[in-house]
This record gives C-alpha cells, sequence and structure tokens, in this order.
C-alpha cells in the first residue's frame, strides 16, 4: 500500500491495480482526517527520499542477505509504499494486497524499488513469518481461495477505500484499543485477523510473536498505520531496527 500526495486525494496501491479516492463524494463527503493521519501524507516524501542516504554501502538483497522476517517497503517515486515480509522461505514473500488478501508471492517477481529493515532478534522475525504465512490464502487455479486473511471486506461496500481511510484516521499510537485487539487475535485459531492491509500485516504478526514487555515490542496500534507511520518507527528505534539491504535501486 502506498499513499501518492498530489492534491492528497488519491490512494495507489504499489503492489498491483487498486486506485481509489480516499476523500471522495461517495463517502458522504471530505472525512474529517486527524492531525496524525494528515501529518502521515504530508512526510510521506520526505522518508522516501531519505532511502539513497540510508541505503549507502548496503548490500543488494541476495540469497545470502536474505533473513526470516525481514521487512522491505516499495518506494516509488520517492514515496514509502507497500510493505513486505520475507517469509521462512527466502524465495519468497508475504504481503496483503487487494483483493487477494494476505498471500505468499514468489519474491523474484516482485521488480519494484525498496529498502529492508531487519529485527535485531532473529528468532522472534522468523515467528513473526511464521505467523504472517499462516494468514495467507491459498493460491490455485490461477487465483487466492478466501480461507485466509482478507484485505478489506467489501460485502459492506467500503472496498480498499474503507480500509485505507481505517488507517489514517486515528491515532497510531498503541493504547487500550490496539491492546483489545491483539488480545482478540490471541484467541483466536491461528491468530488471525479478519483483513489487514500491508503495513497492519507486518505490525500485527510482530507484536504477536511476543509479548508487549518484550524488548522491541512494535508500539503501534497496527489498524491505525500506514506503511510510512512503520517506516518512520523503524528509523526512530536502531536499536531493534535496522536498514541491512535494497533491492532494485537504479542508478546505485
Amino acid at each position: 500500500m502506498a499513499l501518492t500526495i498530489g492534491s492528497a486525494r488519491s490512494y495507489t496501491s504499489t503492489s498491483g491495480s487498486t486506485s481509489a479516492p480516499i476523500l471522495s463524494s461517495s463517502m458522504g463527503g471530505s472525512l474529517p482526517f486527524s492531525v496524525s493521519a494528515s501529518h502521515e501524507l504530508v512526510t510521506n516524501k520526505q522518508l522516501g527520499r531519505q532511502m539513497r542516504a540510508l541505503i549507502q554501502g548496503k548490500p543488494a538483497y541476495g540469497w545470502i542477505h536474505r533473513l526470516p522476517g525481514d521487512v522491505f517497503f516499495h518506494i516509488d517515486d520517492d514515496v514509502v509504499g507497500h510493505t513486505n515480509m520475507l517469509s521462512s522461505n527466502p524465495i519468497k514473500k508475504v504481503d496483503s494486497v487487494d483483493p487477494d488478501g494476505v498471500r505468499i508471492f514468489p519474491l523474484e517477481r516482485d521488480r519494484k524499488t525498496a529498502i529492508v529493515f531487519r529485527f535485531h532478534d532473529p528468532r522472534i522475525a522468523f515467528r513473526a513469518a511464521k505467523i504472517a504465512e499462516e494468514w495467507a490464502n491459498t493460491y490455485r487455479l490461477g487465483g487466492y481461495d478466501t480461507d485466509g486473511v482478507g484485505y478489506s471486506d467489501h460485502a459492506k461496500g467500503f472496498g480498499v477505500t474503507g480500509r485505507v481511510i481505517g488507517a489514517l484516521i486515528g491515532s497510531g499510537k498503541f493504547g487500550t484499543g490496539a491492546r483489545a485487539r491483539l488480545l482478540k487475535y490471541r484467541n483466536r485459531t491461528g491468530m488471525k485477523p479478519k483483513n489487514v492491509i500491508c503495513s497492519e500485516m507486518a505490525i500485527l504478526a510482530y507484536q504477536l510473536a511476543m509479548a508487549e514487555t518484550d524488548d522491541g515490542f512494535i508500539k503501534l496500534d497496527a489498524k491505525h498505520s500506514i506503511p510510512s507511520t512503520l517506516f518512520r518507527y523503524f528509523l526512530n528505534h536502531p536499536g531493534h531496527w535496522s536498514v541491512v539491504s535494497h533491492r532494485h535501486v537504479p542508478n546505485l
């Protein structure tokens, strides 16, 4: 999932094919963005422009550099975009896209420019990757089943637009609401949420892989965090997350 700025009125998925208005009249007029949501939109490109400085001296993301649970962000026209995780199988990634939901996807088919972050504890990172994999929808006959975690509840008529609006509105700070949702997921088979956007998937997988008191627990409300929220969180917690690599960076 990526947010292009422009007039701050459109959402474009760098994962593939979806583009939809986020402040459209179809939702009953302009939506009341919070201060935090407006801040996310304004700073998105500023974060993306840091990529070249962050990857200086870092290797390209080859076989020997991959570890399960690595989190990487697409950078498209200086925009921090779609969030991905490396699966426990280093030739595949896990992500969540509209309309398929969570999927396991061949890494080599993802040719987007990206920056790669790594968690400080590889055991927890592996656990997070396995949790995300458990949420994946089964691929067969050229498409994905609906036996895993979805992206958005289209039956309610909101679709991708509603899910992104939900991420933008409200605070991304970890609090009672986020804590209650985590408890709900922990009590489900496979700890499965119903729907997640890409950044939400990565955050929840790591949160569910550890206790809130563990060192490095991501203190974000996954439901109200977009990719740039998570990207900035990683930058602000260098003791837990570090830039280790990059993918498909032109003219490097």
